[in-house]
């Protein structure tokens, strides 16, 4: 118990909130709660302006990957052996989680549209809600629209190949005056997605927005 009455955890909890906001570090934060004997159960990841941030489980680890043209990306691997290649696997067996913003180009943003977020989502593959592929099944895909006029799309993919089905769970969004687009998109195999839906479920739960 703090001198003023507060539960002295309680503070401490308060403090990691502000400095997670503030300078989105999560080794800063590691090392505070290691310091006030507070178990951490996420790990939090933040865009360099703090526009995007979102909480993932701790043991899943940062890994390297390289933000050719974008303003900021940050990768996330689940797997034991975390590496910035597992994503590249004909079959990924681990939730592997990617983060981006990027700007977009002034001739651009004209034709911006929630139908072009769901073709940058597609990757190049037919639309499921136009084209019937047995191989490819939308799982759901859901509006986004927040209170600070955020707006776009999250959906989920089920795509089969000769290795087997994998999963892509997508979230992309414009900001305000659709200058950028924030995306946070998960893929794994069919099995390791269902092994870990409450944990994905949880990441997409956590995305915070900010203009």
């Amino acid at each position: 118990m703090s001198q003023n009455g507060e539960p002295a955890d309680l503070k401490v909890r308060t403090f990691v909130n502000w400095l997670r906001r503030s300078i989105g570090s999560t080794a800063a934060i590691s090392i505070l709660l290691a310091a006030c004997g507070l178990e951490q159960s996420h790990g939090y990841v933040q865009s360099n302006d703090g526009s995007l941030s979102f909480r993932h489980p701790a043991e899943w680890q940062d890994v390297d990957l390289q933000p050719v043209g974008l303003e900021w990306i940050a990768g996330i691997d689940g797997s034991a052996t975390p590496d910035a290649d597992n994503i590249n696997a004909p079959l990924v067996e681990s939730p592997f989680v990617v983060a981006q913003v990027y700007q977009l180009e002034a001739d651009v943003r004209d034709s911006a549209s929630l139908r072009s977020l769901r073709l940058l989502s597609l990757a190049e593959r037919p639309d499921p809600a136009e084209v019937e592929d047995p191989a490819l099944r939308l799982v759901f895909d859901d509006i986004v629209v927040d209170e600070n006029g955020f707006e776009g799309h999250h959906l989920r993919l089920e795509i089969d190949s000769d290795d087997g089905t994998s999963v892509e769970e997508h979230f992309a969004v414009f900001d305000p005056d659709r200058s950028r687009v924030h995306r946070v998109w998960i893929t794994c195999s069919l099995a390791c997605f269902m092994a870990n839906a409450e944990a994905i479920d949880d990441v997409f739960g956590s995305v915070s927005l900010r203009p």
